[in-house]
C-alpha cells in the first residue's frame, strides 16, 4: 500500500505547483494573467480558472480574447464584460393565481 501512495503522491500534489503572475489591466477593461505549472494543461486549466474567478468576483461575466500555451506556461487575455444576468424565477401557478383554473385546456 505505501508504495502506491508513494507513486500517487506526486500526482495529487500537481495543481498545487501551479503559480500565477497577478491579474494585470493592460488596457481599457482588457486583463491577463499568465500561469505557470508542470504541464501545458495544468497551467491552461488553472489560468482559465483563475481569470473565470477573477469576473466572478467582480459579479461580471467572462471572455477570453486571446489565450497562448506555452511549454509550462499558459497566457490569456480577457474580459469581464456586463454583469450577470440575475436568474429569472419562474410565475407561481396555482390556484391562487388569477386566471388559473384547474383542469382547463387551452
Amino acid at each position: 500500500m505505501l508504495p502506491r501512495l508513494a507513486l500517487l503522491l506526486p500526482l495529487l500534489l500537481l495543481p498545487a505547483c501551479a503559480t500565477r503572475s497577478e491579474v494585470v489591466e493592460l488596457e481599457g477593461g482588457l486583463f491577463a494573467l499568465t500561469m505557470q505549472a508542470a504541464s501545458p494543461a495544468t497551467a491552461a486549466r488553472t489560468g482559465v480558472t483563475q481569470a473565470r474567478a477573477f469576473c466572478a468576483v467582480r459579479d461580471r461575466e467572462f471572455e477570453v480574447v486571446r489565450s497562448e500555451i506555452g511549454v509550462t506556461d499558459y497566457r490569456i487575455a480577457f474580459r469581464c464584460p456586463g454583469a450577470v444576468p440575475g436568474f429569472l424565477t419562474p410565475p407561481d401557478i396555482g390556484v391562487d393565481t388569477p386566471g388559473f383554473r384547474p383542469g382547463a385546456t387551452f
